[in-house]
């Protein structure tokens, strides 16, 4: 090889861990990011009761056992063991909160897929607002994240870091 070739391998390799090191700041803020919401989700969770266990939007969520407590409680939880995680960089923690919060934003996805049937399908009264239809895709979006993070976390885990 000549003195061109293994420059270029050199600065290729030195883009590799450059581009290796923003990819891992960007997971570990969007890591923190996802255990703040959540803890601050978990707080907004619990001030709105009311809203909760009356609103047509969340009729379908109101059959869970313990309602709407379990739900801040999955919240609060898992947003503190990715704390943990985070803050001790346990990826077996980190996984165990993702997968809390995988839990949470897949309930909240089958709740209002629930409301969009619903919509569909019941006849409302006059003046009482059939349920939301919009949140359904939106958490959606942050469980399929939550995912691509669980098996992120995974691999890193295989991978012995």
């Amino acid at each position: 090889m000549n003195d061109q070739t293994l420059d270029r391998l050199s600065s290729l390799v030195s883009e590799n861990v450059r581009l290796r090191q923003i990819e891992k700041r960007n997971r570990l803020r969007l890591l923190w990011t996802a255990c703040a919401c959540a803890m601050a989700g978990s707080v907004g969770l619990a001030f709105s009761y009311d809203t909760l266990t009356t609103s047509n939007s969340f009729a379908p969520g109101q059959a869970v056992p313990g309602w709407p407590w379990t739900l801040v409680v999955v919240a609060g939880v898992g947003g503190v063991v990715l704390l943990v995680g985070m803050a001790s960089r346990r990826l077996k923690i980190q996984r165990v909160g993702l997968r809390l919060l995988f839990v949470l934003y897949g309930t909240l996805v089958v709740m209002f897929t629930g409301n969009i049937v619903n919509r569909i399908t019941d006849d409302y009264p006059a003046g009482i607002a059939p349920p939301a239809v919009y949140a359904a895709p939106l958490y959606a979006h942050l469980a399929v994240a939550m995912l691509i993070q669980i098996r992120t976390t995974s691999k890193l885990i295989r991978e012995g870091e």
